[in-house]
């Protein structure tokens, strides 16, 4: 039998989280600098994000007076001493004390995250009365702080930086929109995202989502979205509910937006937990079209990345001709993740061994093809793809004459060399049908081929390779070897 898989050196299907939602955490980094108080390129502010002894003391001095005088005009509703402290906050948000040092850069936020604690309407409403600026600045400082270090992310997080935000959220449109980039970047984290679940999230998304598709508003919210259900690291049943947003999102007609959303989708489809409640929403089929018309390498990538946990995990195949007719013009991007993941849903639909299928790779050549790709100089993700085609169409195909060419033969030992124990294991398995429908023709050529070009040599090598399953499929093929004579 031939072996669907996750490709790659364990399963091909994953992604790591890293490189999953490194190119848009990048972009939006660089998004979110141009809406910051602080520049990162400023020479007149330090760049270490670690808080010295000396700067807690200062912290924890000021604080304690602040907070006195804050707890204060709390009690007392004195007036003048409310707008004492309002004035305070207005300052500490000010574009000026925002830049002076590694006190402010750090501490300030934490001091904001504290008094927004206790602020309660009326006080709120007197912050509107005197500067109604503060809660966007006070947005635009928390914004800039969650884009620095694990470790600031998490004091802020200490801080109870989700009750801040919950309250942040119910300002006015333009506090929520600077606020959503401190929402995005804090979402990477698992534990923030668990967080930001449980406190409510989902709801302001859905809220953000009747927005038109193509304001700020809707684009973060579908960002937002991509970003919490990528970072997940256990199942989470209150994400199913919320998938009811992706056709929305798709449809938006926004290329950011469907970017983002079809990242997630196929990030989540790797796990069947969630693949089958997205398999109802049909997907493959808006994929479809994407890999038919878009000419947009990133998201010809996922569409494809989806596609792929379609043909693997779907046990409807009456859309696996059409998959095959969109996808072999894509594997001559340039793109070395395209052609990837091109070979990755070759060989998996090859599995389902369907005569019309199977027709369109023989009519394309696809063998001799992956062959030559196997001994190329393509990135080794794609080499091994390509390999993954060439082994499961040996084990399905049985028709040995497919592979009567030099350029298989040269592959197949090729593979035969690599630390892939896996695939290797899988190629000695097709070698051994192949040699034995090969050894029964007139004329064994694909053997004599094998043999000429040291076969023999590889396999004494697996033999001695101190791998059980290797080191059997080597002798099975040896001992067929030996029990015939080769005119």
């Amino acid at each position: 039998m031939s072996f669907r898989h996750f490709g790659d050196a364990s399963d091909v299907l994953r992604t790591k989280k890293i490189e999953r939602s490194n190119k848009r955490t990048n972009r939006r980094e660089m998004f979110l600098s141009q809406k910051r108080i602080l520049d990162e390129t400023d020479d007149t502010i330090p760049q270490t994000t670690t808080i010295s002894l000396e700067t807690l003391k200062q912290y924890t001095s000021l604080a304690a007076d602040f907070y006195g005088r804050l707890k204060q005009a709390f009690e007392s509703q004195n007036e003048e001493l409310i707008n004492q402290v309002i004035s305070e906050i207005a300052k500490m948000t000010s574009t000026q004390s925002t830049c002076i040092d590694v006190f402010s850069v750090q501490v300030i936020p934490l001091l904001l995250q504290q008094t927004l604690q206790f602020f309660y309407p009326p006080f709120i409403d007197k912050i509107h009365e005197q500067d109604d600026r503060v809660f966007i600045r006070i947005a635009e400082i928390l914004s800039d702080a969650s884009g620095r270090t694990p470790d600031v992310i998490q004091e802020m997080m200490n801080n109870k930086l989700i009750e801040v935000i919950n309250k942040l959220l119910n300002e006015q449109e333009e506090v929520v929109g600077t606020l959503l980039y401190c929402v995005g970047n804090i979402s990477i984290y698992p534990n923030c995202a668990s967080e930001l679940i449980e406190s409510g999230i989902f709801g302001v998304i859905q809220h953000l989502s009747e927005y038109p598709p193509t304001s700020e508003l809707f684009i973060n919210a579908s960002w937002i979205f991509s970003v919490i259900c990528r970072s997940l690291k256990v199942e989470c049943p209150l994400l199913i509910p919320q998938f009811s947003l992706i056709p929305k999102f798709l449809k938006s007609g926004n290329e950011q937006v469907v970017l983002d959303i079809l990242n997630c989708s196929a990030f989540l489809g790797k796990n069947q937990f969630y693949y089958d409640y997205l398999s109802l929403l049909s997907i493959e089929s808006f994929c479809l079209i994407i890999l038919k018309r878009s000419i947009i390498e990133p998201l010809i990538a996922s569409a494809l990345a989806y596609i792929s946990c379609y043909v693997f995990y779907s046990s409807d195949t009456s859309k696996h001709l059409e998959i095959l007719k969109a996808i072999l013009p894509l594997r001559n991007q340039k793109s070395p993740k395209v052609k990837k993941l091109v070979y990755l849903i070759m060989s998996n639909l090859i599995y389902y061994n369907e005569q019309d299928v199977n027709k369109l790779f023989i009519e394309n050549n696809i063998f001799d093809i992956v062959s030559r790709i196997v001994v190329s100089t393509e990135k080794p993700q794609v080499k091994h793809e390509a390999a993954w085609v060439l082994c499961n169409g040996l084990l399905v195909f049985n028709n040995y004459q497919y592979f009567a060419q030099d350029s298989i033969c040269v592959a197949i030992l090729s593979i035969l060399s690599w630390e892939s124990p896996k695939l290797v294991n899988s190629i000695l398995r097709g070698v051994q049908y192949l040699i034995k429908d090969d050894l029964s023709s007139t004329k064994p050529i694909i053997t004599e081929c094998l043999i000429e070009n040291g076969i023999l040599d590889l396999l004494n090598v697996l033999l001695n390779s101190g791998d059980t399953n290797l080191s059997h499929s080597a002798e099975d093929i040896i001992n067929l070897l030996q029990n015939q004579v080769i005119e």
